[in-house]
């Protein structure tokens, strides 16, 4: 059986091991299979990166003991909303008993579109904790009931959206280029296709591997005369596997650019004009705004309702602040500019006309 299933594998042309499963259905089955499992991992590696890098955005400063700062990035970009709550019940005098967790409305909506009242699902399954998120008044019995906030709701971004979705976008274009390169390479190592009679087909093969071999001098059998009805027609691909990577990485700089994660440093900056720098920086900073000004609402609501002190910030590195980074690579392009006016110059001045 073991035999037979490495016989198998070399004639679907693949050394890696396939499900039993798979083999029994034949030979095709197994090629499509393989397709869609590299289809699949490609799809992976890229989302991977991606969700690593929006989980990775922002760094999380005395928040509670009890609440993981990587769940709360986890959560925001799985469902785009979440809470700050106490879990202890209303009464019981528990406060201190903090955590975060998935948010979804329960009642309308106010003259803001924000939620009233929210239930909080915990992860690990369970009815969860219904809070008021605002003040909002509850009618019964011809009365009037003003209901306190006791939670803190935070969304994702200002379009209150999950980017998991357009992550997954990203994610499948950039695959899909990854097979295409693939493909493109493979057909570097088959550039013909030959065609000959069936009884010249064994001194064809012969002939070929003297070319291969780079043999100085080919001899053919005079008898073999019908050697010379080879038909052979040239299979190269054009290799354009560099223009679909520089795509590939164009369409990945979107990707950083729509995570308001700064990307020109890698697009030939030296090339490029001060205002296109400037007006991309902007487009970059201005989505960061749009994750980070929700977080920080977040913060301050937090701390105001419930006498702490959370902070959050866009995550710079240990060696240097954003701010400080920012003005290096302010001074960066500064240089840049200064560079490309001094050659211009240079231009002019050594010009014979």
């Amino acid at each position: 059986m073991a035999r037979n299933n490495n016989r198998q594998r070399r004639a679907i042309g693949d050394t890696e091991p396939l499900p039993l499963e798979v083999l029994m259905e034949g030979a095709t089955s197994a090629r499509r299979w393989q397709t869609a499992n590299r289809n699949t991992g490609s799809f992976d590696y890229w989302l991977h990166r991606l969700r690593t890098l929006a989980i990775s955005s922002f760094e999380w400063i005395n928040l509670p003991d009890t609440i993981d700062p990587r769940f709360v990035e986890l959560c925001m970009l799985d469902y785009g909303m979440g809470g700050f709550f106490d879990m202890s019940s209303v009464g019981e005098g528990g406060i201190g008993n903090y955590a975060f967790a998935q948010a979804t409305p329960v009642n309308r909506l106010n003259l803001y579109w924000n939620p009233n009242r929210v239930r909080f699902i915990p992860a690990n399954g369970g009815g969860g904790w219904i809070r008021n998120a605002y003040y909002w008044t509850l009618a019964h019995n011809e009365q009037l009931t003003v209901m306190r906030p006791d939670s803190v709701v935070m969304f994702d971004n200002m379009n209150r959206k999950s980017i998991l979705p357009i992550l997954m976008v990203f994610a499948r274009r950039l695959a899909n280029i990854d097979g295409k390169i693939d493909v493109n390479i493979n057909g570097q190592s088959t550039p013909y296709l030959i065609e000959v009679p069936e009884q010249s087909r064994r001194d064809a093969i012969n002939i070929y591997k003297q070319l291969a071999g780079n043999e100085p001098v080919i001899i053919a059998n005079r008898g073999a005369s019908s050697i010379l009805d080879i038909k052979v027609q040239p299979t190269v691909a054009p290799y354009v596997a560099d223009k679909l990577l520089a795509d590939q990485r164009k369409i990945f700089h979107l990707a950083l650019s729509m995570l308001g994660i700064d990307n020109t440093n890698v697009e030939k900056r030296e090339r490029m004009l001060t205002n296109e720098v400037e007006s991309n920086d902007e487009e970059i900073m201005l989505m960061r705004r749009s994750r980070l000004f929700n977080r920080q609402q977040f913060c301050n609501a937090v701390n105001d309702r419930f006498g702490l002190d959370i902070q959050v910030r866009y995550w710079a590195g240990d060696s240097e602040s954003w701010d400080d980074r920012e003005e290096i690579e302010n001074e960066q392009a500064q240089n840049i500019a200064e560079d490309v006016e001094r050659n211009e110059n240079e231009t002019a001045d050594t010009d014979p006309a």
